[in-house]
């Protein structure tokens, strides 16, 4: 085990670089526990079922997300947070990409982690209001963002770096325009 490093932290690293190794597919609590260097009673220890690993992952990988949206936010309109959603899914390195990817499709199947999937995306979508061109250009650029993001991490569609820094681009872009219209 690596020193600093719980069983309970460490389990969910071990799971996150299986699942991003192989798309999930030979995702075993009997495999977690020798990625992690632990026999599969102290997996268990920690997390009973393998659903209790999923969700501590999920868990965590959505705050990661929450905690880098927020310190990201430049300003208290909601579409500056929605703006910070973008800026940090353009920044995610390739492998927070096919591990968020993964999870969330490997999630979706299963009730309760569905639903905070469901309560991560319905909080971002409701940052922008529709009631106005602002909003709808955030929810814009949001949907293509997020289509962009699960395409690519689940290896749907092959997305080069620059055509994925465009589509970025574009997006931020759009947000941008909508508030300099609104601002005239």
């Amino acid at each position: 085990m690596t020193p600093g490093f719980t069983r309970q932290w460490y389990s969910p690293q071990a799971a996150e670089a299986l699942i991003t190794e192989t798309g999930g597919l030979h995702f075993t609590m009997d495999l977690v526990a020798a990625r992690a260097g632990i026999s599969k009673g102290g997996l268990t220890y920690s997390y009973p079922t393998k659903d209790a690993l999923i969700e501590d992952m999920l868990r965590r990988e959505l705050q990661r997300f929450v905690s880098l949206r927020e310190s990201e936010t430049k300003g208290n309109a909601p579409h500056d947070r929605l703006a910070a959603h973008i800026r940090v899914s353009a920044e995610q390195k390739a492998v927070y990409l096919t591990r968020a990817a993964h999870l969330m499709a490997a999630l979706s199947s299963h009730p309760v982690h569905r639903k905070q999937v469901q309560a991560f995306y319905r909080e971002a979508f409701e940052l922008a209001d529709p009631a106005t061109e602002e909003g709808r250009r955030a929810r814009k650029a949001f949907l293509s963002i997020e289509g962009l993001f699960l395409l690519r991490g689940l290896g749907l569609m092959q997305v080069s770096d620059q055509e994925w820094d465009d589509v970025f681009a574009d997006a931020l872009a759009g947000l941008k325009q909508a508030t300099t219209h609104l601002a005239r």
